[in-house]
């Protein structure tokens, strides 16, 4: 039977149509695949970034940025305060969206 099965295997073959179309659907499904990882992935950023924003404000720690400069510091609330104070406009917080960037 082996040779009569071999010679069965050998001749069989798939039309090109349907190897487009699987070949269609295997891109769509690597595609989701592909979108699913990064939705994933950016959740977990999302979630790392909101948990050291969260633990910077526990501590009474901000983000500030020079209005002239655009240099950003991490700064103690009581830091905060002594630059709002000696130099009003100069310095401003930033927001959690900002930080990111």
């Amino acid at each position: 039977a082996l040779p009569v099965m071999t010679e069965v295997w050998q001749s069989w073959g798939i039309s090109q149509g349907e190897m487009n179309r699987r070949s269609a659907q295997a891109m769509l499904t690597m595609q989701e695949t592909n979108r699913i990882m990064q939705s994933t992935a950016e959740g977990r950023r999302t979630t790392e970034w909101h948990q050291q924003l969260t633990g910077m404000t526990l501590q009474g720690r901000w983000i500030i940025e020079d209005t002239v400069t655009k240099e950003r510091r991490e700064v103690t609330m009581e830091q905060l305060n002594a630059l709002f104070e000696a130099q009003p406009g100069r310095w401003r917080t930033l927001s959690a969206s900002e930080i990111g960037r």
